[in-house]
């Protein structure tokens, strides 16, 4: 790889674009520097283009990445890239891929979730993605500002990964974002029977509210109020097919404070009572 293919114009040695759109920031410097997040917003893949680097985060502990090598770093992750003199990067970020190849590209390496160590894997920067990102480098240069380009571009990156790199590679490379959503998933399912509402659910996840609301949507397709109601609520409908079930039984096992409650939630989510609604669930 040529770095300096990215940087030929003399009047351009800011590489540091400011978008409203933020997906793509180059990043270069003359000095040894340090750069740091406590909390990611988006998924980041961080492509270092020149010099010497070094990476701690969740996944990366204290670890060397060389030169035409690339990293991800999961949303809600944090991180501290400390780069030597005469460096330059790339900064990707994205929520979650939009387009169906780019989505199935993630969801093909769900497998790899699971309790087995991982030590963060940095992956090659091959010749298609340096021509990518030098076309790329070409169009911010330009001040280009195109919502619709950036779109595409975002989409043509998981492509090209899906057609130059091996499965094996990829699934080592994204193996922190997988990780993390199976994880979250699984914390989720643990904790359906222990929460008592959405809070207590955020605060099982150990994250913050703005993060849990994202992570949990993407994941399950609905808010999180309106998925514990659904859970609660089947789950109330099997237990009023037990025989001799009362309207106490229903209010101690599903955490009521009080009658009073208990007969709220039923008659909202129901349209009858407790006692109504073991009625209409029992065998005659």
């Amino acid at each position: 790889m040529k770095p300096d293919l990215y940087y030929k114009d003399e009047h351009l040695s800011c590489t540091h674009f400011h978008r409203e759109d933020t997906t793509f920031e180059f990043k270069s410097t003359e000095k040894e520097s340090e750069y740091s997040d406590t909390f990611i917003k988006e998924n980041l893949i961080v492509l270092f283009l020149k010099g010497s680097f070094r990476v701690t985060s969740h996944y990366f502990h204290d670890q060397f990445i060389h030169q035409d090598e690339m990293i991800v770093l999961p949303q809600g992750d944090s991180y501290t890239i400390t780069t030597g003199k005469n460096s330059r990067m790339l900064l990707f970020r994205f929520e979650a891929p939009t387009s169906s190849c780019a989505k199935q590209l993630l969801n093909s390496y769900k497998h790899t979730c699971g309790p087995t160590p991982y030590k963060g894997a940095a992956l090659t920067i091959k010749k298609p993605i340096e021509e990518y990102i030098q076309l790329l480098y070409l169009y911010l240069s330009k001040g280009i500002k195109c919502e619709h380009l950036f779109e595409i571009k975002k989409d043509e990156f998981f492509l090209s990964l899906r057609w130059f790199y091996s499965k094996d590679d990829l699934s080592n490379f994204f193996y922190p974002i997988i990780h993390c959503t199976c994880t979250f998933r699984k914390t989720i399912m643990e904790n359906l029977n222990v929460v008592n509402n959405v809070a207590d659910m955020i605060e099982a996840c150990n994250m913050s509210k703005s993060l849990f609301y994202k992570r949990f949507k993407s994941e399950f397709g609905i808010s999180a109020k309106q998925w514990l109601i659904a859970q609660l609520k089947e789950r109330m409908r099997r237990k009023v097919l037990e025989p001799e079930v009362t309207a106490k039984d229903l209010m101690n096992e599903f955490n009521f404070s009080s009658p009073e409650h208990l007969n709220l939630f039923c008659k909202k989510q129901f349209g009858m009572t407790p006692s109504q609604l073991i009625k209409s669930h029992q065998i005659s």
